[in-house]
């Protein structure tokens, strides 16, 4: 299993093959690793994004995401439609973050009170607006790959990984007011192509990200 998820390309735009929800649902009860890729390929993305929003540590929540698919792998057998397979990844993810961040309260030793930020990350409705939300970008990243690869590596960065704009600058090897240049770009590609509501969204998201 460890294999099969390091082998699948972590992108939505790579795997071109489409199956339906039955496909899908049918092929995990059978054990279809290329069903499974396809799924990986679809909701890893939007998933990592949800997990990095709870823990504040991209690199945590990729091992968190990966976790969360092989315990999918280990009770496919047991859904009976796509939601709930959804709905098993989400609910997983969110429950090993909340174990990471008592972890971290367990061995914080007053260097750090995570109490208060763990009874926020707790609340159910929050969680939901988080899932809404990491639905809403994986659209937006879908719609990046028609962008130039310097504006969607910027907001792979940005919205995906969770980095500051210095931090981007720093990777990339450019200025900050070049990742700022390059993320407005972005935005103005997407005011076309989103809903009014989808686009509220973008716009707090953009805000959010100006103040780190």
């Amino acid at each position: 299993m460890a294999v099969l998820i390091a082998n699948t390309s972590c992108s939505p735009a790579m795997n071109m093959t489409h199956y339906s929800d039955i496909e899908i649902v049918t092929g995990l009860k059978n054990g279809n690793t290329r069903v499974f890729s396809f799924l990986f390929d679809s909701l890893y993305a939007r998933l990592r994004y949800f997990a990095a929003k709870i823990i504040t540590d991209p690199s945590q929540a990729q091992d968190i995401v990966v976790n969360a698919f092989t315990k999918l792998w280990n009770a496919r057998s047991r859904f009976d439609s796509l939601p709930a397979v959804r709905a098993f990844l989400y609910i997983t993810t969110r429950n090993e973050c909340l174990d990471y961040l008592r972890y971290l309260q367990r061995q914080s030793h007053g260097r750090k009170d995570y109490t208060a930020y763990l009874l926020q990350q707790e609340d159910k409705e929050a969680a939901e607006r988080l899932i809404i939300q990491s639905d809403l970008v994986h659209r937006i990243y879908f719609e990046m790959n028609r962008l130039p690869p310097r504006c969607r590596e910027i907001f792979r960065l940005t919205y995906i990984e969770g980095l500051k704009a210095n931090e981007i600058a720093q990777k990339l090897h450019t200025t900050v007011s070049n990742v700022t240049s390059q993320r407005q770009r972005a935005i103005r590609h997407l005011r076309g192509l989103l809903a009014e509501e989808e686009w509220v969204m973008v716009l707090a998201l953009t805000f959010a990200c100006q103040l780190k």
